[in-house]
């Protein structure tokens, strides 16, 4: 028994995908061989569907995953000069000699 895939005519007209499996067979009045082709169109469909569904999930990791890279990477240019500000008051408040809840922006400016 063997198993080839290829194209084959349809009615129609158009070419469609087929498998065509020949088997031998002994009978009493000698061997026979016996073919059967297979319409592979719903399957290729099928396949094709699901080739696709798979990318679009890449797809959407992909693009959730820069979105998350992008993220983070705002965040932290956002947050490092937030931090310099945020230790830059506390040294004031030392040497102000008050808490740093108590700096307000115009004393800060005030006294720098």
């Amino acid at each position: 028994k063997s198993n080839v895939e290829t194209y084959g005519q349809h009615k129609d007209g158009r070419l469609i995908p087929v498998t065509v499996s020949l088997t031998n067979h002994e009978h009493a009045n000698g061997k026979l061989l016996i073919g059967t082709f297979r319409d592979l169109t719903k399957q290729r469909q099928t396949e094709r569907e699901a080739l696709k569904a798979r990318e679009m999930m890449v797809g959407d990791s992909v693009a959730e995953s820069a979105s998350q890279d992008m993220l983070r990477y705002v965040e932290h240019e956002v947050r490092q000069p937030l931090n310099g500000i945020m230790g830059n008051l506390d040294l004031l408040a030392d040497d102000l000699g008050v808490d740093e809840k108590d700096l307000k922006p115009e004393v800060c400016r005030e006294r720098a």
